[in-house]
């Protein structure tokens, strides 16, 4: 079946509606599509698919509220609580019920979310320069997705002290080796006969 237009534009542009508004460039363009090179107007376009649904200005311009929220209150956890509240208020009153589900989610965990607008200096990112970071599990969430891919890769890990200093050596410049080292006796314990020498079968 082939598609409308509708869903063409749903398709190719529903970046108009969660791409943050600030990341969007309205600067008027060529482009290529299959071949051909055509002109690209993102203001028009963007009218024209926010006319697909009545609701969508609406939605945009609430999700942009939040953004706009989150590049504020550096180190002011008490006035991003304070900001947040005032948010959580707009989105259970909204008659978009997503809205009043984001609204309990926040309002769930709204002191955590205030406390992660605390900022720290890390010097990690920039040689001999200090720069503000604000406090986020993302460092932490980064580093526990490399045991998952191991054991993904690995097909599941039989033993945990290989996989353990595997691990150490890959993300670690100078890695703690707390593992006591064993032989390779100790470590595979084989059981059952040895296998006898292979005799291929001549034709």
């Amino acid at each position: 079946m082939k598609k409308s237009r509708e869903v063409k534009l749903l398709e190719r542009y529903e970046w108009f509606l969660t791409k943050n508004h600030d990341d969007i460039s309205y600067t008027p363009y060529y482009r290529h599509v299959r071949g051909v090179s055509m002109w690209f107007n993102p203001a028009a376009v963007e009218k024209t698919f926010m006319e697909l649904d009545p609701h969508f200005e609406e939605i945009r311009d609430l999700k942009e509220m939040y953004v706009k929220f989150n590049k504020e209150h550096v180190n002011d956890p008490e006035g991003a609580l304070k900001s947040l509240n005032e948010l959580i208020g707009i989105y259970e009153k909204n008659h978009l019920v997503m809205f009043r589900e984001i609204a309990s989610t926040l309002k769930e965990h709204a002191q955590e979310i205030a406390n992660s607008f605390l900022y720290i200096a890390s010097d990690r990112y920039e040689e001999n320069q200090q720069i503000l970071r604000r406090l986020s599990n993302g460092p932490m969430e980064g580093f526990n997705v490399n045991p998952k891919n191991l054991k993904r890769i690995s097909r599941g890990v039989s033993n945990f002290e290989y996989a353990r200093n595997r691990i150490l050596w890959a993300t670690r410049i100078d890695p703690p080796l707390l593992a006591v080292p064993r032989t390779d006796e100790d470590i595979h314990q084989r059981k059952g006969k040895p296998r006898g020498s292979y005799k291929k079968k001549s034709k």
